[in-house]
């Protein structure tokens, strides 16, 4: 492993080694976590049992120009209020899928789903949040957690050259940066019009 702490002084080293130790942890606690949840999804979908899964799409008018699935665990909702605490490793919470990708007759869709057999109250609050939002602000919220959340991103080259540099630099702060919804709105960087929204869930 290469040492990224030559030429740091010791208390610069003492700070970098208890960081990367507190990162370790945490990403231990997540994996446990995830363990768990594919435990119970795959016993769910080997069965083909469905009834438990919830949803909540926004059909668009047109195929996305940005593609992905990503696992989120919901801490905060879109007016940046907290959800549930990360750090308490004693307690498991569930985690949200979030997906964007083609729909039928040349329309595409961008879905939040989650499994609602582990409690998902923090799942539920941060839709209902989402729900009240414009349609405008529901993508611009939806590409914050793309690029905020989720590193692998697939997205078409043209829609990428078609925005300024400035809008580039600010997705690319959002991948470099902690999630945070303080600037969503800001975030004109796509065409898509909803044109319908589909839940299982009561709002």
């Amino acid at each position: 492993m290469p040492n990224y702490d030559i030429g740091l002084n010791y208390f610069a080293k003492m700070y970098y080694i208890e960081y990367l130790k507190k990162m370790t942890f945490y990403t231990k606690i997540a994996i446990r976590d995830l363990k768990s949840l594919k435990n119970k999804l795959d016993t769910k979908l080997i069965n083909k049992d469905y009834s438990n899964f919830k949803y909540y799409a926004l059909i668009i008018n047109k195929t996305p120009d940005i593609m992905n699935t990503f696992p989120w665990n919901e801490h905060l909702d879109v007016e940046n209020n907290k959800l549930i605490d990360i750090t308490d490793i004693s307690k498991s919470y569930n985690y949200m899928t979030i997906s964007s990708f083609v729909y039928k007759d040349n329309k595409g869709i961008l879905l939040f789903s989650w499994f609602d057999e582990i409690k998902s109250e923090e799942c539920h609050k941060f839709i209902k949040q989402f729900h009240k939002l414009s349609n405008i602000n529901k993508i611009k919220a939806f590409i914050n957690l793309c690029f905020g959340v989720n590193e692998d991103i697939y997205f078409s080259q043209e829609w990428w050259e078609s925005i300024t540099k400035s809008k580039q630099d600010t997705l690319i702060n959002l991948i470099n940066s902690v999630v945070d919804f303080s600037n969503y709105r800001t975030l004109e960087v796509v065409d898509w019009v909803i044109c319908d929204i589909k839940y299982n869930i009561n709002l």
